[in-house]
């Protein structure tokens, strides 16, 4: 409900209004919940405060154990952090390769092709391209 509250008045809000639903947001159990107040805000934020809003999003997704729900959640925000500049992307990718390892194969396919805009903004399409033919060379190793 606070989500819809959100992002329906988002622009009307006001700066304590928005520090009050990020309040509430942030003390929820549910990431799912948590990520759907938090994106709903997103809007409000420009610069390095936008930026810091985009990593919470994204470890704030990385919670959620539905890969389903997870791979939704980073599509949401995976064009926003393929916008960083690169230095700070490539250090962030090898953050999220480390978490993606710890995944099950399916898994870490949603949450790669979630991603793809993040494979994109690193290595073009060239990058892209690769990446589907490792994985299907993969997929014929282990079916």
């Amino acid at each position: 409900m606070l989500s819809w509250y959100a992002e329906l008045f988002c622009k009307r809000l006001s700066a304590a209004q928005v520090e009050r639903v990020e309040r509430i947001a942030r003390l929820r159990t549910s990431p799912e919940q948590q990520f759907d107040e938090l994106i709903a805000l997103l809007p409000r934020y420009r610069g390095a405060e936008r930026r810091e809003r985009e990593l919470e999003l994204l470890w704030t997704a990385w919670r959620i154990s539905s890969f389903s729900d997870r791979r939704d959640r980073l599509s949401n925000v995976a064009r926003e952090l393929a916008a960083m500049p690169r230095p700070q992307l490539l250090e962030l990718w090898h953050k999220m390769l480390g978490k993606m390892s710890e995944r099950r194969r399916e898994e870490l396919l949603a949450d790669l092709a979630a991603l793809a805009p993040v494979v994109a903004a690193l290595g073009g399409r060239d990058g892209v391209r690769e990446s589907v033919r490792a994985f299907s060379d993969v997929s014929t190793w282990w079916p």
